[in-house]
């Protein structure tokens, strides 16, 4: 009704004016509103009472009590932390999160134009988004107490990349590899701008099920195949496991950034072999000669290629080469009986395989091959051309009576037979240790039955010069006569290495 006549605050026994003239921190001069601005010297910081008090012109007066805060001190920034340090234009947005603190509370925290809201006592966070233009990035964080003090902080850089790494081709050494074979896969990686994240490669099967097989992840440290550490080379390795099976895969080698661009993926290829290679020898037939002679041709393959054929007589090396394909011719005249001829193939991871094949030098014309315990025998005759099936059979030989200058006795055979039989002949205890070469008598022989039914067979007209006869005709009884040209001594005949030969 009267207006104010005086408005005063006391602060620590000092009085200060409070005015209404727009020019006391009090709004506008005239709207009813008293300020006071004042500064008291060494006022120690914190909660600090007031008294205010008022009087109109008529005297009637009033009091009141209040506080101020005096803050001195700055607030503290504890912390700055991101969840990540680089960004594209295809993930822009990145979390950051500030740690603050002032004795009177902290009224904002800003990270560069991005106010954050506090989520916790202390804690400020918000979702910056990064400019979509490549580069490095600082950002200023500021941090302001309810007092208006202020502290700082730069923080960064944070990066923004947005081109994929660069790969070089990968490597898968060796590239053709067999079971518990290690297989190392190199690749080169670089990133220039956020570096490489993370470089993997998954062994995927070349068929139509593209099946992955296992995942690996590849180091630049060193230790595994890559070469120095931080060289930019990237490596691993891993045995091949015996469920990986003949055939081709691929290493599909795939490298990231830290900003989460994706390189095109790079592949090796290996191929894995466990098996084999295939060996086969073949023998001259009158349908198919080899040569003009007794010859072996030994064929052998590989899907990955033939490393080494090997062809021995006996234990000696007679052929060392490296083809898929060649024909020898025995030296007859230097085999003396039973020899073996073997045939080995290597192909080029170390697999091997083995053939043998029995044979027994009847003379320059006539070899048997195969063995009677295993069957399935073939006698090479020049007469026919090449080899004939042939079928052993057990035979005797019966003693006759001696006369001058020649000697009788008889083949029979243990049973019927048709075509080419072999038969190796137990001689008479009178004559077992005189037998040229310490060997039976052997014979290869043409029969035609005349009744297949027949239990037992002897045969004759036998030629002895070539030890090969045809056509010998079944009979009841029949024999065979040496003449001896060193008279009735058949001991000293047999000695000179005559023998039933």
């Amino acid at each position: 009704f009267t207006g104010i006549s005086t408005a005063t605050v006391v602060l620590r026994s000092h009085t200060y004016e409070l005015r209404d003239d727009g020019k006391s921190n009090d709004g506008g001069a005239g709207d009813g509103r008293f300020g006071a601005i004042f500064d008291v010297p060494e006022v120690p910081e914190g909660n600090l009472t007031i008294e205010i008090s008022a009087t109109d012109k008529a005297g009637n007066s009033v009091e009141e009590r209040s506080w101020v805060i005096v803050d001195k001190s700055d607030p503290r920034i504890i912390s700055i932390s991101t969840e990540r340090t680089f960004a594209s234009k295809w993930s822009p947005y990145i979390g950051v999160t500030v740690l603050a603190s002032d004795n009177f509370g902290v009224a904002n925290v800003s990270f560069g134009t991005l106010s954050l809201k506090q989520t916790a006592k202390d804690t400020w966070t918000g979702s910056l988004r990064m400019p979509d233009s490549e580069g490095r990035y600082d950002y200023e964080v500021r941090v302001v107490d309810m007092a208006g003090r202020t502290e700082t902080a730069r923080f960064g850089p944070l990066v923004v990349d947005n081109t994929d790494p660069s790969v070089s081709d990968a490597k898968g050494e060796p590239d053709i590899v067999k079971m518990g074979d290690v297989v190392q896969v190199t690749v080169a990686c670089a990133d220039p701008l956020s570096g490489v994240n993370k470089t993997v490669f998954a062994l995927v099967s070349n068929n139509s099920a593209e099946t992955t097989h296992l995942t690996v992840e590849l180091f630049d440290d060193g230790k595994h195949g890559d070469g120095a550490a931080g060289d930019g080379i990237y490596g691993a390795s891993f045995v091949v496991a015996s469920t990986l099976h003949d055939g081709s895969y691929t290493c599909v080698v795939n490298c990231s950034d830290k900003s989460g661009n994706l390189a095109q993926d790079k592949t090796a290829r290996i191929k894995v072999d466990n098996t084999p290679p295939s060996l086969q020898i073949e023998l001259p037939t009158k349908e198919k000669p080899i040569g003009t002679g007794f010859a072996v041709r030994v064929l052998t393959e590989d899907v990955n290629g033939i490393k080494q054929l090997i062809i021995l007589l006996n234990d000696t090396v007679v052929i060392s080469l490296q083809a898929t394909e060649y024909t020898w011719m025995p030296p007859l005249s230097q085999i003396a009986g039973r020899s073996t001829i073997t045939a080995t193939s290597f192909d080029i991871l170390g697999h091997n395989t083995t053939l043998v094949i029995p044979i027994e030098v009847l003379g320059e014309d006539s070899v048997i091959i195969g063995s009677k315990e295993e069957g399935n025998m073939l006698a090479f005759l020049k007469s026919q051309g090449g080899c004939v099936p042939v079928e052993f059979v057990a035979g005797s030989v019966l003693q006759g009576p001696s006369k001058e200058n020649n000697y009788t006795a008889t083949l029979k055979l243990a049973r019927a037979v048709q075509g080419w039989a072999y038969s190796e002949i137990p001689l008479p205890q009178t004559l077992e240790k005189l037998v040229a070469e310490g060997k039976a008598p052997v014979y290869v022989v043409h029969f035609t039955q005349r009744d297949a039914a027949d239990s037992a067979q002897n045969f004759t007209s036998l030629n002895l010069a070539t030890r090969e006869e045809k056509n010998a005709v079944a009979a009841e009884i029949a024999g065979f006569r040496f003449t001896s040209p060193y008279g009735p001594d058949i001991r000293k005949w047999l000695k000179q290495g005559i023998g039933l030969h």
